[in-house]
Parts: structure tokens; sequence; C-alpha cells
């Protein structure tokens, strides 16, 4: 069955990385077709509430930059494709939540780019990625390039959100060349779905090692990076934990911590 890959493309400076890593999960998985979405945003959504109120010559300066960043963001799309790479381009308008929550009913990965300082719409994408849209979620940090899927690490704490990375990530893990599983102290719960999961990824001939992971001083976040690295992995996969508040979700310490500090791909799931 064919699997669909949305690729957002926000910025040109992770525009790159992002459709690289969608063909890079692609091809690993053998079935996948991917779709570059591109949103165009109205004028008035970069305008901040405490700016005055928005005259002619403000408006078009909004469409002139946003017109220069739909035109820089077809450009790398086109550059893609004329390395060789096959793809279809989607232009929607509108505001980013509701534009990704709608592409997203249609596909079954998401792959967004990630930097420090990006951008609100960035940000929003990936709060859809994670809460509204129920997604496998692909982060691609800015330095991230290069091949993904290969060595894989797991991050594993026992939940709900855990099981179902896992088992997305399983097409995945039954190619990779190894399997590493990281597990901390923290947290308690059943392993069956991962024991589960990994005779798969065993009987597949896919090496799996185990590592505990001792914190010695180092935040959970920091220790599950530097483990994951010395693991040689070029791909973590973990469960996208939250923070109910009201009606808002609020990313747990761990989540946030890797979002913010990773410098190898993501695969996460809520």
């Amino acid at each position: 069955m064919t699997q669909l890959l949305l690729a957002i493309l926000d910025r040109a400076e992770t525009a790159d990385l992002v459709l690289d890593a969608a063909a890079e999960a692609a091809a690993r998985l053998g079935t996948g077709e991917i779709v570059a979405l591109i949103i165009r945003h109205p004028a008035m959504e970069g305008i901040l509430p405490t700016e005055e109120v928005a005259g002619p010559a403000m408006l078009a300066e909004r469409r002139s930059e946003e017109t220069a960043r739909i035109g820089a963001l077809r450009a790398c799309f086109d550059a893609w494709v004329a390395r060789g790479h096959v793809g279809r381009l989607q232009e929607e308008t509108g505001e980013t939540e509701p534009v990704v929550t709608r592409a997203a009913q249609h596909s079954d990965v998401l792959v967004i780019g990630h930097a420090p300082g990006a951008e609100r719409d960035a940000g929003q994408a990936m709060d859809v990625a994670l809460f509204a849209a129920h997604l496998p979620s692909l982060f691609v940090p800015v330095g991230a390039g290069g091949p993904l899927g290969h060595r894989i690490a797991i991050a594993w704490k026992p939940s709900a959100a855990a099981e179902r990375a896992v088992a997305s990530a399983l097409p995945l893990l039954l190619k990779a060349e190894r399997v590493t599983v990281l597990m901390t102290a923290e947290g308690a719960g059943s392993d069956a779905a991962l024991a589960q999961a990994l005779l798969r990824v065993a009987a597949a001939g896919v090496p799996v090692d185990h590592v505990q992971v001792d914190l010695a001083g180092r935040s959970t976040g920091q220790a599950l990076l530097q483990e994951a690295h010395k693991a040689g992995a070029d791909l973590l996969v973990m469960g996208a934990f939250t923070r109910a508040r009201w009606t808002e979700f609020l990313l747990g310490g761990v989540t946030r911590e890797i979002l913010q500090n990773a410098d190898l791909p993501v695969l996460m799931q809520h």
C-alpha cells in the first residue's frame, strides 16, 4: 500500500532538508509518494494585534514578502525535481492550522522542517502535526541532511504514544541496518508492544541493541540525544508526550527539549 508523505515547505532555509528527508523516507519505505505543500498566507495574517492598523503600504509590503517567499519555495521544489526526485507540488491559501489539518486527512506521514527561532507558521504546523492530525510526524532540524532510517534509535518509555510511534515506524525498522532501544528509569508500564515489534524486526534479520540510559547528571532529553549519536543513529523514534491544560495541549518537558535541541531527524507521534 502506497504511503503519502506530506512535506510541508514553509521556509527556503529548511525546504531542501524537508524534501530530501521525505525522499529518503519514501525510498526506505519503497512505497512512498511525496506531496510538497506550500501555504500562501493572507497579508493580514502576518500582522500582530499590537501593530497599528494595516494601511495600504503595509499590506503591499506583506504581499510582496509573501510572493518572494512562495517564489523561493517553488524554486527549491523545482531544483529538487531537477535532481531526479519525483513529487507533486500542492499550493493552498489560508492560515496554517486549517490548511495542514485538511491536507493531513489524506496523508500518512507529515515531514516538517525545524530550526531555532522558527516563524509562527512553522510552530503551528508542528502543533497540528502532533495534536490535530494524529499522524506520525518526521521533524527535520537544520543540519540534519544525509541518510535516514539506516540506523534507528528508539527512545522508549511505556505509553500509548510510544507504542503508536513504534508501530508507525515499523516499516522503517524492518529495513534498518541496526536498531537501538534507549531505555531510561523514568516511567513504568508494559513493554509488551515494544517486544512484539522487536520480534518482527529481529526476524527480518535486523540486529537489535538495548541500552539502559544512565542520566549521570544530564537531562533526559540531552541523554537520549547523546546516546542516539553514540549508537550512530540517523533517526530517533519516540512518542510525543503532552500535558493537558483546559483545551490546550502543552508539550511535555522531554518532547519539548528533544525538538529544541535535536540535530538528527525525529519521528514522533502523539
